[in-house]
């Protein structure tokens, strides 16, 4: 059998191991907190540019039906005047049996 030496400790020894004990403790708790803050910090960035975000895919969206809308309009007017068509004023309709015809 081995024989264990025990070490004894005094009540300084004990203080001392306490303190540095509690400073670890402290520090990791600040540690912990600081990346509580930097995290919580980083998410509402996060979603205040998540928000900006969504509004400028809403502004794009918007804006590029309204483009198309003009350049649809736009491009109905040229192929008009590209095909010679004219604008009528009256229509006269030429009613037969099968179908409606309109005539200028």
């Amino acid at each position: 059998m081995r024989d264990y030496k025990l070490i004894k400790f005094r009540g300084k020894d004990y203080f001392v191991f306490n303190c540095v004990l509690s400073g670890f403790v402290f520090l990791f708790a600040i540690v912990y907190l600081s990346q509580i803050a930097f995290y919580t910090k980083s998410d509402l960035e996060i979603k205040k540019l998540e928000k900006d975000l969504q509004t400028t895919q809403a502004e794009n969206e918007y804006l590029s039906r309204k483009i198309t809308d003009a350049n649809t309009i736009n491009n109905l007017s040229l192929a008009s005047k590209e095909l010679g068509l004219v604008k009528t004023d009256k229509l006269d309709y030429i009613m037969t049996t099968e179908e409606v015809f309109v005539a200028k």
